[in-house]
């Protein structure tokens, strides 16, 4: 039971991880346009 538990915990830090990074290149890019216009 434990092993289940930690593996959703590993999961949940590694979706806010891929979140952060997704948002962090959204906006890298958006003020690159920003800049190029």
């Amino acid at each position: 039971m434990g092993e289940i538990i930690m593996l959703r915990a590993v999961m949940e830090i590694l979706k806010v991880i891929v979140l952060v990074l997704v948002i962090g290149v959204k906006e890298e890019t958006v003020n690159e346009l920003y800049v190029a216009e």
